[in-house]
């Protein structure tokens, strides 16, 4: 399976690719090291009850994501100043990601 993460706001601009099959992720384009099938099953889990798109026009500058994880088909994810119930762990799970960066 594939990830690919964005995540787009006033004070940060994150691109998080992972692929299971070559056991290799990226954060902003720089190979890290990191259990890429466990994130990637953390985040398929975590998106399992997510809708296709979240939105409140009514915010201008806030924040938007883009989720995208291939298998055996493609499921695509869109926030723009919305988000699902459970996006704190989502968050904790890219917050962990970036630890990894440093």
């Amino acid at each position: 399976m594939k990830a690919s993460i964005k995540i787009t706001s006033l004070n940060k601009d994150i691109t998080v690719s992972a692929n299971d099959t070559t056991n290799k992720m990226t954060v902003n384009g720089k190979n890290i090291k990191y259990n890429v099938a466990e994130f990637i099953g953390k985040l398929a889990i975590i998106t399992s009850n997510w809708a296709p798109f979240y939105g409140n026009n009514s915010i201008i500058d806030g924040e938007k994501f883009i989720v995208e994880i291939t298998g055996k088909t493609t499921r695509r994810f869109v926030g723009l100043n919305a988000f699902p119930s459970n996006y704190d762990k989502f968050a904790k799970l890219i917050q962990g990601v970036l630890s990894q960066c440093n």
